[in-house]
């Protein structure tokens, strides 16, 4: 049985997270033996949804801040001074391995950017290493973390055996800067398609008009969500009747409620974050994907498996989902563009249906089984 290592910075509430878990529960139901590695902090509501089978350990090297370190810390390597991507600077690829993994793998997957690339570059000459883009921002101030120089950095991703990136213009990007120097292809994020479906016909919400949802982390410099609210603002106040829903948490939660709050916007419900938010989608209308940036796009490629019509910035990762247009509606990145977008489907109640059949023509793209099968050719 192949063993497969996939460590990853931390297991919170995100895409990337929940992307890591499909694969990993993907993996042990082909047979491998799959063991995740976390080095921070958890979300009960991503580890719950790992399988069984998946061997996961949440190990934090035991540092502490020099104020706080006995002499036994500073003889055992365990005093920082700095956060980890400035304190695994200082240590070699081999000795920060030592540290996190102690096992031997066949395969070695860093699943996030930074200083994980380091940790599995410290393996065995035996192993083979592969490192998941999921972002085009990661590709820049992301990829240095762990390192002295930008070069010293790429010298470690020319390294790797296999690069595997999400989308096709991820890949492009990637290649751009490294040339032919690396193994590169693109893999698409597995979705669990029998779950997302049995979850969403889950006490379905009753509407009483043409709902607007969004989910994910509430980040307004990455999703954007403040801009869905300001362009709803505008619609209501020239006469439209809808409901906008967002569900998910983050660091600008608080922000986004003072919007809504302040704008007196009674028809936006914020429901916070969610066990099940595939029920939320299923029952609304119309999804809507408001990012500034965006790598992929899982909440997108969920919402088209449950047959909903989706709105999106055209943005690197939801524009390659739909297919440039063909399977959602593109608009412009930008709040006037979010706004003409809702607008459309406020005047042409047609196109909900045209974009519901869209979506579901588009589902079957997202078929796990051959999702699995690439990634069983580069492990």
């Amino acid at each position: 049985m192949k063993k497969i290592l996939i460590l990853v910075p931390s297991l919170n509430m995100g895409g990337m997270e929940r992307m890591l878990v499909n694969v990993a529960n993907a993996l042990v139901k082909c047979g491998y033996s799959v063991t995740v590695v976390n080095t921070t902090g958890d979300d009960p509501a991503i580890t719950g949804r790992l399988d069984s089978k998946v061997d996961y350990k949440k190990y934090v090297v035991p540092v502490k801040f020099f104020l706080h370190a006995t002499w036994k810390d500073w003889i055992h390597g365990n005093v920082r001074i700095l956060p980890y991507k400035y304190w695994t600077k200082f240590h070699s690829a081999k000795y920060l391995h030592k540290k996190y993994i102690k096992e031997k793998y066949d395969t070695e997957i860093a699943f996030y950017t930074g200083y994980p690339v380091k940790i599995i570059d410290g393996c065995s000459k035996y192993t083979k290493k592969v490192f998941w883009l999921h972002g085009e921002a990661w590709l820049m101030d992301g990829m240095i973390q762990g390192y002295w120089s930008q070069k010293q950095a790429d010298n470690v991703y020319k390294n790797y055996d296999q690069i595997v990136c999400v989308s096709k213009r991820i890949e492009h990007d990637f290649r751009k800067r490294f040339g032919n120097a690396c193994n590169v292809t693109t893999i698409s994020n597995i979705n669990d398609t029998e779950q997302i479906l049995l979850k969403g016909k889950k006490e379905k919400i009753n509407t009483k008009d043409l709902t607007f949802v969004l989910v994910g982390r509430v980040d307004n410099q990455h999703k954007g969500f403040d801009r869905v609210l300001t362009a709803a603002k505008k619609l209501h106040d020239e006469g439209y009747h809808f409901s906008v829903w967002v569900v998910g948490d983050g660091i600008d939660f608080e922000q986004l409620k003072n919007q809504k709050d302040f704008l007196q916007m009674d028809y936006v419900t914020l429901w916070g974050m969610q066990e099940n938010p595939y029920k939320y989608i299923n029952s609304a209308d119309v999804f809507i994907c408001s990012s500034h940036y965006e790598g992929y796009g899982l909440v997108v490629a969920e919402a088209l498996i449950l047959g909903k019509p989706v709105i999106s910035t055209n943005v690197s990762g939801p524009a390659e989902i739909l297919e440039n247009g063909k399977y959602g509606y593109l608009v412009e990145n930008s709040t006037e563009g979010l706004y003409l977008g809702m607008k459309a489907f406020l005047n042409e109640t047609g196109l909900i249906d045209e974009y519901h059949n869209k979506a579901l023509e588009r589902a079957d793209f997202f078929n796990p089984e051959r999702i699995v099968k690439q990634i069983e050719e580069i492990l």
